[in-house]
């Protein structure tokens, strides 16, 4: 027997649903690692380069990732006007933060700008000790 789950696959075994299953969480697998070397990346940075880098985050990190991000959002925004979607003004520019959705995955990239945000706060507080560091970067971005 064969039925259509709400994300548009059609199930045809047993065997189906346990890739199904597998992939999903495989896919979460991946996000978690790409946060983590994101988060390790953006440390190594600051431990070589010190406050100079810290001090760019907001240009370098937050504008550059927002903007690419927005480009993204201002596609699907135009596709679907184009495709006979309508979205409220409110809809669409929540759509360029991250906030809401207009067709396009974006809780990924508000949790790294988020993450984003909540480090450079953090580094800005200038805390000597790198584990009290370490603990205020986890305890905003948790």
């Amino acid at each position: 027997m064969q039925y259509f789950a709400p994300c548009g696959y059609a199930y045809h075994s047993v065997g189906d649903t346990a890739f199904m299953w597998f992939t999903y969480h495989l896919s979460q697998l991946v996000v978690v690692m790409f946060l983590f070397y994101s988060g390790y990346g953006v440390s190594e940075s600051f431990k070589k380069k010190g406050m100079p880098y810290v001090k760019a985050m907001p240009r370098h990190r937050l504008l550059t990732t927002l903007l690419n991000f927005d480009v993204a959002v201002l596609s699907f925004i135009i596709l679907g006007f184009a495709l006979g979607l309508s979205f409220t003004l409110k809809q669409c520019l929540l759509a360029f933060t991250g906030w809401v959705s207009v067709g396009n995955s974006n809780w990924y990239i508000f949790v790294i700008l988020l993450c984003y945000l909540m480090t450079f706060i953090s580094l800005r507080l200038d805390i000597k000790n790198p584990s009290l560091r370490v603990a205020l970067v986890t305890a905003l971005c948790a």
